[in-house]
């Protein structure tokens, strides 16, 4: 398995942005892999070294991983999400590019995650809580635009493996490296993501596996549309 690694530039941790993203001490998936922090100014110059440093064996990885993703403009799967602190939870996960993704817990759960396009809407029904995320601040807004770029100064590659069966590739938000780090897995044959998991600021790595996985699907745009309910309420 080749790898590579490098260092990234280190601000300080975001943790304002991600504390109302947090539950019983673990972050929600995208929350606990896509919903890192909010990303910093001026710090295209990470991305660019990362960049420079990269083999050929490690470009060809990471276009043919851009290629992949942008491929899916829709898709449709059952997750199931454990964490290595013993918390585990299931659901299902829909994409629309670009910049929309719905994650709809299963019971007993009361927790949405929403991307509309704009923002990026955490959802606790229990505690009747929102939280709303710049949708470009967090690697799903990186993640669900139209073509995929991992060569996009928001965020830096830290680190590319491949073998015969797999590959991995970890990124962290460029402006925020204390945050953690997030890695998206594929499969080889075919190459497909298939699970992405993440390293959070206090060691705790979450796994996300896709099953079940449909691709290509015809999704209501209403479907990623959040309504607060203060506002349903002030229309009737």
């Amino acid at each position: 398995m080749s790898v590579y690694t490098s260092v990234p530039h280190r601000r300080p941790a975001l943790s304002a942005v991600l504390a109302p993203l947090k539950r019983h001490g673990t972050m929600l998936v995208l929350g606990a892999g896509i919903v890192l922090a909010a990303v910093g100014a001026g710090v295209a110059p990470a991305q660019a070294t990362v960049a420079a440093a990269l083999g050929e064996q490690e470009r060809s990885l990471l276009q043919k991983a851009e290629a992949q993703l942008s491929a899916v403009s829709t898709l449709e799967a059952r997750f199931q999400q454990v964490s290595d602190n013993g918390a585990s939870a299931d659901g299902v996960v829909a994409i629309k590019r670009p910049g929309r993704m719905r994650l709809d817990y299963d019971p007993p759960s009361k927790i949405q995650v929403i991307a509309n396009g704009t923002h990026l809407i955490y959802i606790d029904k229990e505690l009747d809580q929102t939280s709303y995320i710049g949708l470009d601040s967090t690697p799903a807004g990186i993640l669900l635009r139209e073509k995929v770029s991992f060569s996009d100064p928001d965020i830096t590659v830290t680190a590319v493996r491949q073998d015969s069966v797999g590959a991995e590739v970890d990124l962290i938000m460029s402006g925020d490296a204390g945050a953690g780090t997030l890695t998206l897995v594929f499969n080889q044959k075919p190459f497909e993501l298939r699970q992405w998991r993440m390293r959070d600021a206090q060691g705790i790595t979450t796994t996300v596996m896709l099953r079940d996985v449909k691709t290509g699907l015809s999704l209501d745009d209403a479907r990623f549309k959040y309504v607060p309910k203060q506002k349903l309420f002030n229309e009737r």
